[in-house]
């Protein structure tokens, strides 16, 4: 009777033991995403998709989402653009060809009227009255002329704001999806593994190999005493 008390304990155990070492490394590492996005209360969230570039243009779009319960206010949503001026010929009246300076041309396409849309700097300032709890509102920005890029990166300093409130990027990051896909690839086969080792302990490994096993584990837990 003791000795299937044992049994029974050092397979719970072992089951415990992997359990809690694959969940406390995932909850660790997803709490700050988790604590940001899940459990912060805050009501505006966006997602960008990174930028697609051709030969003499690029685009990217943003979607901004009130996922909170109350409607919010003065919304402004500050969009980077790479602009620069480049040099065409043009024919002139006398029949001679000139280099012309122009400015790439910047399109701003919106989903549902909007505010107003400014400019400053390297910025494109779109404003909105109010987004409503569930409302959402997708933004293609197209800037076309010369040879023209935005880096993935310089969307960082993409910024939506409301009254007295910022929105988060509700984009995962690489890293946590990194994490997720393994978690949910690794989950599976060591816990696999474990009852695979649980039946072998509980069934089949020999009498004397399982007591020389107990008596590893009990002096173990008594030198951690």
């Amino acid at each position: 009777m003791s000795e299937q008390k044992n049994d029974s304990a050092s397979h719970w155990k072992l089951i415990s033991f992997l359990l809690v070492g694959i969940l406390i490394p995932i909850v660790t590492s997803s709490m700050p995403w988790l604590l940001d996005n899940v459990f912060s209360g805050k009501g505006l969230k966006y997602t960008f998709q990174s930028p697609v570039t051709a030969k003499s243009a690029y685009a990217y779009s943003v979607t901004v989402k009130n996922t909170g319960r109350k409607t919010e206010e003065n919304i402004e949503i500050w969009l980077p653009v790479r602009q620069s001026s480049y040099y065409e010929k043009e024919l002139q009246p006398n029949g001679q060809e000139k280099m012309i300076e122009k400015q790439s041309k910047i399109i701003v396409e919106t989903s549902i009227p909007t505010e107003s849309i400014e400019q400053k700097d390297d910025k494109k300032i779109v404003k909105l009255k109010s987004l409503r709890p569930d409302e959402s509102i997708s933004i293609t920005i197209f800037v076309v002329g010369g040879t023209q890029y935005l880096l993935s990166y310089e969307l960082k300093d993409l910024r939506v704001t409301s009254n007295g409130a910022m929105a988060i990027n509700d984009n995962i990051s690489e890293e946590f999806s990194w994490l997720i896909n393994a978690s949910a690839l690794m989950f599976p086969i060591l816990f696999l593994l474990g009852l695979l080792w649980s039946i072998y302990y509980e069934y089949f490994m020999p009498r004397a190999q399982k007591e020389k096993y107990l008596l590893e584990q009990i002096d173990k837990l008594a030198k951690l005493k």
